[in-house]
């Protein structure tokens, strides 16, 4: 029988937001699966440390805001100095409100590392705007946490290696259920692959406490020890975010940086690509509870299994 993306997506939902104990429980769910059909897997384990958030208020006149925490360091922010767009690509050295211009919703992307910073949605800014005064409380705890790799297929001399991974801010349809449905739809239907190429479920992609690149730890974890593997493959894909568009093929160095922080990435350019959907559409539920399923096509899911396997064959 076919493996079934859009029934696997519901059921992985279930676990979300996919970070700390929910990311654990994911893993269990995976490997679970692979375990059903008698494929076999290895776990590359690690540990590492992750922001969990305590306390993250904010006040308008007295006003409540909804928001969420943006940052990795506890504070208060009590002026409306820094309001600005949580997807400029700048360094943010102080503390800050920010917003995403194209999510209608509290989207948590574009963190401060030193200082405190708050996530409001956009059509709060007006609120925010008229206020006389502003209060705004964040309180992070660092926790320890153990994430892993779920390695299967060749891990000897790949041909090919596929990256997706398993976590998630908040639900994470899009970002990035779809990518792992794709690749246990591969893994499941064409099994044959497992002889030449290397799959990585990995842990650990979004956020940790590693700066100034909080995100992609998973990734990193595995160059660590599978570098040479790396080296010595035909091609790379991460597949993320697919199935809300028709699917693209992006070797440009921007998006693979973006979407693949691995230290030697310079050196795999010319045969790495992100496997991906339309970015401009994911923006507007990026990082956010906007994040579900109706964002997902399974025409889109689809088309993006079997043009991968087109290039893995």
């Amino acid at each position: 029988m076919a493996f079934n993306q859009i029934g696997f997506i519901k059921k992985f939902l279930t676990f979300s937001p996919r970070e700390g104990k929910n990311e654990t429980k994911a893993g269990k769910y995976l490997t679970g699966l692979l375990e059903e059909v008698k494929i076999n897997y290895s776990l590359q384990k690690f540990s590492l440390t992750i922001p969990q958030t305590v306390k993250a208020e904010l006040t308008a006149d007295a006003k409540n805001i909804p928001c969420a925490a943006l940052c990795f360091a506890s504070g208060e922010i009590d002026s409306k100095d820094n309001i600005l767009s949580s997807l400029t690509h700048t360094e943010k050295n102080f503390p800050f409100i920010g917003f995403n211009p194209y999510c209608p919703g509290i989207s948590a992307t574009g963190r401060a590392i030193k200082h405190p910073a708050l996530a409001i949605a956009r059509d709060d800014l007006p609120i925010i705007f008229k206020a006389k005064k502003i209060k705004g409380i964040v309180k992070i705890k660092p926790v320890k946490h153990k994430s892993q790799n779920i390695l299967a297929g060749n891990l000897t001399n790949p041909k090919n290696l596929v990256f997706t991974h398993y976590d998630s801010v908040y639900s994470g349809a899009v970002d990035n259920a779809s990518g792992v449905a794709v690749t246990l739809k591969l893994i499941f239907d064409q099994s044959k692959l497992l002889k030449t190429t290397q799959f990585v479920l990995s842990g650990n992609e979004e956020l940790c406490y590693d700066f100034p690149i909080y995100w992609g730890r998973g990734y990193r974890q595995f160059e660590k020890k599978y570098l040479h593997l790396m080296k010595q493959s035909r091609k790379i894909f991460i597949i993320d975010c697919v199935g809300n568009a028709p699917t693209q093929f992006l070797n440009d160095p921007y998006w693979v940086n973006e979407g693949f922080p691995v230290k030697n990435v310079k050196r795999l350019l010319s045969k790495t690509a992100m496997v991906t959907g339309n970015f401009p559409k994911l923006m507007k539920y990026y990082h956010s509870p906007l994040d579900t399923i109706d964002k997902l096509k399974k025409q889109y899911l689809d088309e993006a299994y079997h043009l991968v396997l087109k290039s893995l064959s």
